[in-house]
């Protein structure tokens, strides 16, 4: 199994041992921040495993179609569904659906695609967090000029 980019590059790879597996990045959708004063969201992040078989076990490649992707759907079902993600510990990845792929015109190879998702909430953890040190004051200055003058304005604001 390795990750990929750019599946088509991969499609015309003529010495690409079978079966071959890919993970492959796929769109994130992300819900409306649900917090009007803060950031709450959820992103649905989508990802592939495509796999490459061989279709030549027989005339038609019917034994790939029904066998060989169903091997392959448990097999990554059973390493995939419900894992635990590392960056996020407290969502799984489910599975989303599955569907042949057309990458290339050789019928020697039967590209399917297994899809995945998992959730990671957005919330103000990633994002801007202030320092440590509260706020106690804002100080400015600034100048306002006039025809023929300039006044200098310097002042704090405590903040409690």
């Amino acid at each position: 199994m390795a990750a990929a980019g750019d599946l088509t590059v991969l499609a015309g790879q003529t010495n690409l041992p079978l079966p071959a597996a890919f993970v492959v990045p796929l769109d994130i959708e992300v819900e409306p921040n649900e917090s009007m004063n803060s950031l709450y969201q959820i992103a649905t992040n989508n990802f592939a495993v495509v796999v490459a078989l061989d279709n030549t076990t027989d005339a038609r490649g019917q034994l790939t179609a029904t066998v060989d992707v169903g091997t392959m759907f448990y097999a990554l079902y059973k390493a995939l569904a419900g894992w635990y993600i590392e960056t996020e510990p407290s969502q799984r990845s489910v599975y989303a659906s599955g569907k042949a792929v057309q990458l290339d015109f050789d019928r020697s190879r039967n590209w399917w695609q297994f899809p995945y998702a998992y959730e990671t909430v957005l919330d103000e953890s990633w994002g801007f967090t202030p320092d440590s040190m509260a706020v106690t004051s804002i100080e400015t200055d600034f100048n306002v000029r006039t025809t023929g003058n300039a006044t200098n304005f310097d002042f704090t604001i405590p903040v409690s």
